[in-house]
């Protein structure tokens, strides 16, 4: 990561996880410092369209952090969470941050261990706002 940190001309930025869910730890994954590293470099790309974040744990504890890289960055159109461990708590509060945001148009949010009844309270909450996939 270090040699794109100041980079200006990415269009996508993708950070991904290589441990399977089933045997993920949080000591396999990113913490809120690293998290808040990643954040400059997504300012500084002002032509940003796609986020991704896989592979990872989210949580109540680090959501904010991760919200504040997809919420203060204007030309993002496509977020993906997939493969987070996310609950549907943690899910819906990235559904209602990113569907006021104007410039978002798709949110990924797969395997993230939801279930049916879930997943259908999520895409009836995206009715009309933000395509949201599973």
């Amino acid at each position: 990561m270090s040699s794109y940190q100041n980079r200006t001309d990415l269009w996508a930025i993708i950070i991904h996880g290589n441990v399977s869910a089933s045997t993920r730890k949080q000591a396999d994954v990113l913490d809120i410092e690293d998290l808040a590293r990643v954040k400059p470099m997504i300012s500084r790309n002002k032509f940003l369209q796609v986020l991704a974040i896989n592979g990872q744990i989210i949580n109540e504890s680090n959501r904010e952090t991760v919200n504040e890289m997809i919420g203060s960055h204007p030309s993002l159109e496509h977020v993906d969470l997939f493969d987070n461990m996310m609950s549907l708590d943690t899910c819906t509060f990235f559904f209602n941050s990113v569907s006021d945001l104007a410039s978002i148009k798709e949110l990924n949010l797969g395997d993230n261990g939801l279930d049916a009844d879930a997943r259908t309270h999520l895409k009836e909450l995206s009715a009309g706002r933000v395509s949201i996939s599973f």
